[in-house]
């Protein structure tokens, strides 16, 4: 069975939150994230090109955390950024319906990427959900943040980065992308509608839930920007 018809097998009962399931919502970040670095949205400021189809990928694992395990009905997985992560790195193993065991290293050979790009994805998958949960619902007024926030989410990240062997892909190119795939995972909260030229996708996604619309609620298109203003600015002065 291949990784994505396995990973159709999950199915969420938190369908307040997210209109799709885990399948869904993975295909819809990954499109978000494509739609967004063409248009040239701001969250993708300052991303050099070379990271554009690692970026997208990333968003297409983002959620691989909560698959793998036959919990094939859940409410949350909060583990989840960090079960993806340890996928990715081969510290633990994810394994399909029938019994084999997915080698993430050859999928991500397929696709060209070499080591350090492979650990740059990992890294994203592990952060994946700190931007949303960690940095913008603990931030009430973006022009006044409480910069502690910013220096545990830093940390956060150089940490997993060593923890990939590779410490010298914690740079602010990193940042640009973490902030942008948390962004993009509750924008695919709902559905992203988007002709992709770097994964073939046969047919558009279509929801399976109502789901909220969470970018909107959390003001990720107005707050959002100064607070990702701020961090990269803290980056950039402490790191």
């Amino acid at each position: 069975m291949g990784l994505w018809n396995d990973v159709k097998l999950y199915k969420t009962t938190n369908i307040k939150w997210h209109a799709g399931d885990v399948y869904e919502h993975s295909m819809w970040i990954g499109l978000c994230l494509e739609k967004w670095f063409n248009e040239k949205k701001f969250w993708m400021e300052g991303l050099d090109e070379k990271y554009k189809k690692l970026l997208i990928f990333a968003g297409f694992l983002h959620d691989i955390g909560k698959a793998g395990d036959w919990e094939f009905t859940f409410k949350a997985k909060d583990a989840h950024p960090n079960v993806g992560f340890n996928y990715l790195i081969g510290a633990s193993f994810y394994k399909t319906k029938n019994g084999a065991v997915f080698d993430f290293d050859s999928y991500l050979d397929h696709f060209e990427f070499d080591k350090k790009q492979k650990a740059i994805i990992a890294v994203l998958v592990g952060i994946h959900y700190d931007f949303g949960k960690k940095v913008m619902s603990k931030i009430s007024d973006p022009y006044h943040p409480d910069e502690t926030i910013f220096k545990q989410y830093l940390d956060t990240l150089q940490d997993l980065a060593q923890e990939t062997g590779y410490p010298d892909i914690f740079t602010r190119q990193l940042v640009i992308m973490s902030i942008a795939i948390g962004a993009a995972d509750v924008r695919a909260a709902q559905p992203v509608y988007y002709a992709s030229s770097i994964f073939e996708i046969s047919s558009k996604i279509l929801p399976v839930h109502k789901g909220g619309k969470l970018y909107e609620q959390y003001k990720f298109e107005t707050n959002g920007k100064i607070i990702r203003e701020a961090l990269l600015a803290f980056y950039d002065k402490h790191y």
